[in-house]
């Protein structure tokens, strides 16, 4: 499970440390300080997996990688997603909990060996936008140049249930 949120882009490697696994922190946030992330979780025997994350673009849609969205070349069944806003805390408590509607993934995804890695969640109703649930801030001035500018990294630090 892991969560990229690309805000722009730097130019030059910072210090060479993984953020991986939870290893290495270079920022504990408090809650409201990533209030577009999202976590996605699968209901299973009514307990909540989650298994990774994205970004509120929409009070009803989510930005994530399409390989959140599938197993195997197979899709999740969506009537099984959940998605949490409002909390740094992957198990979700302190958020709101949607019922995810519908997915979308790049079609090209399945039918590529690499790149393509992006896909929309349809949620079943809005969230609520407030101090801890914002929308994320999508860069769209393309003449805008992006070299030196500052990139940030949000997630919650697992890969492969490690």
């Amino acid at each position: 499970m892991i969560l990229v949120l690309l805000l722009a882009v730097h130019t030059h490697y910072s210090d060479g440390a993984a953020i991986v696994n939870g290893r290495y922190k270079p920022m504990e946030p408090a809650l409201g300080e990533v209030p577009f992330q999202v976590s996605l979780s699968m209901r299973i025997n009514g307990s909540h997996y989650p298994f990774c994350g994205g970004s509120l673009v929409h009070p009803r849609w989510v930005l994530t990688a399409a390989h959140c969205l599938e197993q195997d070349g197979e899709p999740f069944p969506p009537h099984m997603m959940y998605a949490t806003v409002g909390t740094i805390n992957i198990n979700g408590k302190g958020g709101q909990r949607i019922k995810v509607e519908t997915f979308i993934m790049n079609r090209k995804y399945l039918e590529s060996d690499s790149g393509y890695d992006i896909g929309v969640v349809k949620l079943s109703a809005n969230a609520k936008l407030g101090r801890n649930v914002k929308l994320i801030k999508l860069h769209v001035n393309n003449k805008e140049p992006l070299i030196g500018s500052t990139a940030y990294l949000a997630g919650f630090g697992i890969i492969n249930g490690e």
